[in-house]
């Protein structure tokens, strides 16, 4: 990808060889960036799983820290977003654009309210399967 090429959906730029929250210069080339083509395509490289009656007790106080951790995230890594939040019989499952930000936001959690935390790669290291979980 070459320097101030732009997201025509989120605006990210490319500057220094990496997408960045910069302005494009004006007539940028335009191309999708990794993250907008994973959310489009719902194909997700990170899985969280938060799990257990911690998390039915503790709702509202652990998806604030998720939405912390992923706003903080995005602000910084134009490529590092939350894509989804959904409700399983046990907690929630969040999928993420990429590997780090799943791992980020279960290390946080595993960090502030103790836990299991267990990490789970495929695909070379492309696809990450993240699982916490406490009582």
């Amino acid at each position: 990808m070459t320097d101030g090429t732009v997201c025509p959906e989120c605006r990210a730029s490319v500057h220094g060889g990496r997408w960045q929250w910069l302005q494009a210069a004006a007539g940028a080339a335009e191309f999708r960036c990794p993250a907008c083509r994973r959310i489009d395509d719902d194909f997700p490289a990170g899985f969280l799983t938060i799990e257990g009656n911690f998390f039915d007790r503790h709702r509202v106080e652990l998806m604030h820290l998720v939405q912390t951790r992923s706003n903080r995230a995005a602000a910084d890594h134009p490529l590092r977003r939350l894509m989804s939040a959904a409700d399983t019989p046990e907690g929630v499952l969040l999928t993420t654009t990429d590997t780090h930000l799943a791992r980020e936001i279960g290390t946080a959690l595993h960090e502030s309210y103790g836990g299991a935390l267990n990490f789970s790669y495929e695909s070379d290291h492309e696809m990450v399967r993240v699982h916490w979980a406490r009582c």
